[in-house]
């Protein structure tokens, strides 16, 4: 999908805001690591771990990223958006974070009710790419 949406555009165009929940947040992180140059901003929201096998976390670092969990979600813990969190310091950024008490689903429903996740959202771009 990203592919054919991108294809419809100039290159200067093609620059995505992505957000998404549960395991298609740690989907929408893969696709930035393939195409990281695609990506103005992530947000993945009840749903993201620690990147496994040879993936440098730093490859994200210009991509700016709201990461949203919950604290009493017993299906994505929190600790996996922490511990990305801390990669991601160790790459020289600090992506925003919110941290609501809240159950798996819930989560995501304060999330995406939040109108100030989609004003960052259309706020953040590529520079001049």
């Amino acid at each position: 999908m990203l592919g054919t949406a991108a294809s419809r555009r100039t290159a200067s165009q093609a620059v995505f805001c992505t957000t998404a929940f549960f395991r298609a947040g740690d989907a929408s992180c893969w696709a930035a690591y393939r195409s990281p140059d695609r990506f103005a901003a992530l947000v993945p929201v009840a749903g993201f771990d620690v990147p496994y096998g040879k993936r440098n976390p730093c490859v994200l670092a210009s991509i700016p990223m709201w990461i949203i969990a919950g604290r009493k979600d017993k299906v994505v813990s929190a600790s996996g958006a922490e511990a990305f969190i801390a990669l991601m310091k160790s790459c020289g950024i600090e992506p925003r974070y919110t941290l609501y008490d809240t159950n798996h689903i819930e989560t995501a429903k304060r999330a995406y009710r939040n109108p100030e996740l989609y004003n960052w959202m259309v706020s953040q771009s590529r520079g001049n790419i």
